[in-house]
């Protein structure tokens, strides 16, 4: 079967595995059995009872032989934009789910449909299609002053209506206290706002500001971002920043991606061994427990919750006022399904139990939902190869990394319309660089000039 140049079945001698992609995997079971002795050590702490300890041996061997076919269908070697994505969704959630699944003894379908939705995107990212050449013929030169202008209007919004935001979110245990609060709670669509800022804005601007090296600009996204953190006292918030500053660190460095998975892995490893001495279980449960093992273990909670419960189906997925379709769960505060879950099986109704774009496909049309949403990020995937290939692979990584890490806690299908994907969809189409106009300009008089001469009979003169 031929998908393509560098296709999954069919590579050629110069696509052969590289040592250090070999050394890289056997990083990352190094990295899945430190996740299990984290998740070991969870369940016999003060967690107890959020993730029982009921280890299956020949799950775990299924799993690694998940892993190991997932990893080698990815193409390491080559430097694009979707691989690195595609290898982001695999550290950050293919080897945590992973570990719940043998750790906990987990339904061995859910986990079987989820490996076989990353083998489909990996195969649709692969193959070659047109979708690598989509391109708007309109030209938007104005994207930064679109995006600059929400940044501004929504800051003011801010500092106008709740003033200058308190200092208590930067005790990063008291942001549930700030939060449940509700002191500085958004109205509906101001909230969808302060979502295109952090998953779309921020990301963008700082990329741009870098490579532009307008460092005033970075500081002032860095600040952006600290801001909104005070006053939303999410941490997902405040690692935006630091995260998209990583990445165009790294970009430019010649092993990259894999100079960041190896410091990811080993410091993750690190920190999940050491996570059971005091000195180190704070940063343990802020950069591991938090971020890897409760998303992996709520994908299997949905699940179990809505083989019990209705399924919201199209739900939510666009607006009221142009389809009305119905929650069975409602909305509004401390309310729907997240909440439920929340309380049911953690004891905490206050508790919202988000859990990405997987848990997504399940809550609206069960375990086979999980397919869909798989190939509907691989076209995005393919999208941002496209856009990668107008603006350059550093501009692409900065712009998407982001939105490939928050796909463990928000969801998908649902953002695409009327929601921050949208928003980062139109960009990355719409989105032309100066060097890729003038380079189009030049292939179509260079094209116009070939065929006047051949028209006159000078075709011979080329051969």
């Amino acid at each position: 079967m031929t998908l393509g140049k560098y296709s999954i079945a069919n590579r050629t001698e110069n696509d052969a595995v590289s040592i250090d992609t070999l050394g890289l995997f056997f990083l990352s079971q190094i990295y899945l059995m430190s996740l299990s002795y984290g998740y070991y050590y969870l369940s016999n702490c003060y967690y107890e009872g959020w993730f029982p300890l009921e280890p299956n041996m020949m799950k775990l061997l299924y799993g690694l032989i998940c892993c190991t076919i997932i990893y080698f269908s990815i193409n390491h070697d080559k430097k694009k934009v979707s691989g690195l994505l595609l290898e982001a969704i695999y550290y950050f959630q293919i080897i945590p789910i992973t570990v719940v699944f043998w750790m906990k003894n987990e339904n061995f379908l859910v986990y079987t449909i989820i490996c076989i939705g990353m083998l489909l995107c990996e195969v649709i990212v692969a193959c070659k299609s047109g979708a690598n050449e989509i391109n708007f013929k309109t030209k938007f030169d104005y994207w930064k002053y679109v995006l600059w202008g929400m940044v501004i209007i929504f800051m003011l919004y801010r500092l106008l209506k709740y003033g200058i935001p308190s200092l208590s979110a930067l005790n990063l245990y008291s942001v549930y206290d700030l939060r449940r609060s509700g002191i500085y709670d958004l109205s509906k669509y101001w909230g969808y706002l302060q979502s295109i800022i952090i998953n779309v804005c921020i990301p963008v601007l700082l990329t741009r500001c870098y490579i532009k090296k307008s460092w005033f600009g970075v500081l002032a996204i860095l600040l952006v971002d600290i801001i909104i953190y005070l006053y939303a006292g999410h941490k997902t918030f405040l690692f935006v920043g630091p995260m998209v500053l990583c990445i165009l660190l790294l970009s430019r460095m010649e092993g990259f991606p894999k100079t960041l998975w190896s410091w990811f892995m080993l410091g993750t490893s690190i920190f999940s061994f050491m996570g059971r001495f005091r000195k180190f279980d704070s940063i343990y449960d802020l950069l591991v427990r938090r971020v890897l093992i409760v998303p992996a273990n709520l994908k299997f909670v949905y699940n179990e919750f809505f083989e019990n419960h209705p399924k919201v189906g199209f739900a939510g997925i666009f607006p009221r006022w142009l389809i009305n379709v119905s929650n069975p769960y409602g909305s509004g505060p401390y309310k729907g399904y997240a909440y439920l879950i929340g309380e049911e099986y953690f004891n905490r109704p206050e508790m919202s139990c988000d859990s990405g774009f997987i848990a997504e496909g399940i809550l609206r049309w069960g375990i086979w939902g999980i397919l869909i949403e798989f190939a509907v990020l691989a076209l995005i995937f393919k999208l941002i190869d496209s856009f990668a290939n107008k603006c350059g692979y550093v501009f692409g990584s900065g712009c998407a990394f982001f939105f490939a890490y928050s796909l463990s806690e928000n969801h998908l299908i649902d953002q695409c319309f009327f929601g921050y994907t949208m928003v980062f969809l139109l960009f990355i189409l719409s989105y032309r660089s100066k060097t890729a106009t003038t380079k189009r300009r030049t292939y179509v008089l260079n094209e116009y000039c070939f065929r006047a001469i051949s028209l006159k009979g000078g075709r011979d003169k080329w051969n």
